[in-house]
């Protein structure tokens, strides 16, 4: 019987749902970026994915940042043909992947808020393109825009006395110490958004409060400035989650409306390739 494989893949890592029949397998693997990574890391993830697969005949649905960006689609697909027994294989992009998880077939706003961020307008089928300009220029709203705020805040002595030992846990307490490890990330823009983990349970302190609101803000004011007001925009991502409330304030302020929120979009993208009517 042939199965379906769902795939949600970001830089850092992926998320998988194989669908066979009735069972399904939910798991986890490096992720894959053309734009920014080496050929060697889909290699990688095309490893784990055989090694889960196994000889299953498979339509595979794969979501990802860097598509439609890049040239090397093809060069994907060969890669995907010579490790898997593929049956149907689609590749699109992460904000595709946001559009159907949020709203399906229905018209929406769409806001992906993770390491980085984007936005667009769905039609229910195809993207008005978003424009972000990713990093180091855009990502407003971001964890990356945040974490960078985060890291200005400790090293031009600008945080409240209360959150200085917080943030001297984390950071190293010279500057130049730290600009040294920073240089020497592979990914500096994971390493930046990582730090906002370090905000879960301070996030209603009044100086963390205004740094997610200024960010939040400068991602409305460059993404959904034209939007209608009272629209509803969906969102998805870690920071879109774990940060609900403030980006709902930020909205609420340029008077749109918070609609759908996910973390992942894996479960909705599963289920959306689940439906007959979606094949």
């Amino acid at each position: 019987m042939k199965a379906t494989l769902v795939g949600d893949v970001g830089a850092t890592g992926s998320d998988w749902i194989l669908l066979d029949g009735e069972s399904q397998v939910s798991f986890s693997l490096p992720g894959f970026n053309p734009v920014s990574q080496a050929p060697e890391r889909l290699d990688e993830l095309l490893l784990g994915l055989a090694e889960k697969v196994g000889d299953r005949q498979v339509d595979i649905f794969y979501y990802g940042a860097g598509i439609g960006i890049t040239d090397d689609t093809e060069s994907m697909y060969d890669h995907f043909r010579q490790n898997l027994n593929v049956q149907h294989l689609e590749f699109a992009s992460d904000l595709l992947g946001a559009a159907r998880s949020l709203c399906r077939d229905q018209p929406g706003i769409i806001c992906i808020l993770g390491t980085g961020s984007n936005a667009c307008y769905y039609d229910g089928t195809k993207l008005t393109n978003g424009h972000s300009l990713g990093y180091p220029l855009g990502d407003e709203g971001s964890g990356m825009d945040i974490g960078r705020r985060l890291v200005k805040a400790f090293y031009y002595n600008l945080l409240p006395q209360e959150l200085k030992g917080h943030f001297s846990a984390i950071l190293p307490a010279h500057r130049m110490d730290f600009l040294k490890n920073f240089k020497g990330q592979k990914a500096p823009n994971q390493y930046l958004a990582g730090l906002t983990r370090h905000l879960l349970g301070i996030e209603n302190h009044h100086f963390i409060r205004n740094i997610l609101e200024e960010s939040f803000s400068d991602f409305i004011e460059c993404h959904l400035h034209d939007v209608e007001r009272n629209s509803k925009i969906n969102a998805v991502g870690s920071i879109a989650f774990y940060f609900c409330g403030e980006f709902e304030k930020c909205l609420q302020k340029h008077q749109l409306t918070l609609g759908n929120v996910l973390q992942k979009p894996i479960d909705a993208l599963a289920h959306f390739h689940h439906s007959p009517n979606t094949q």
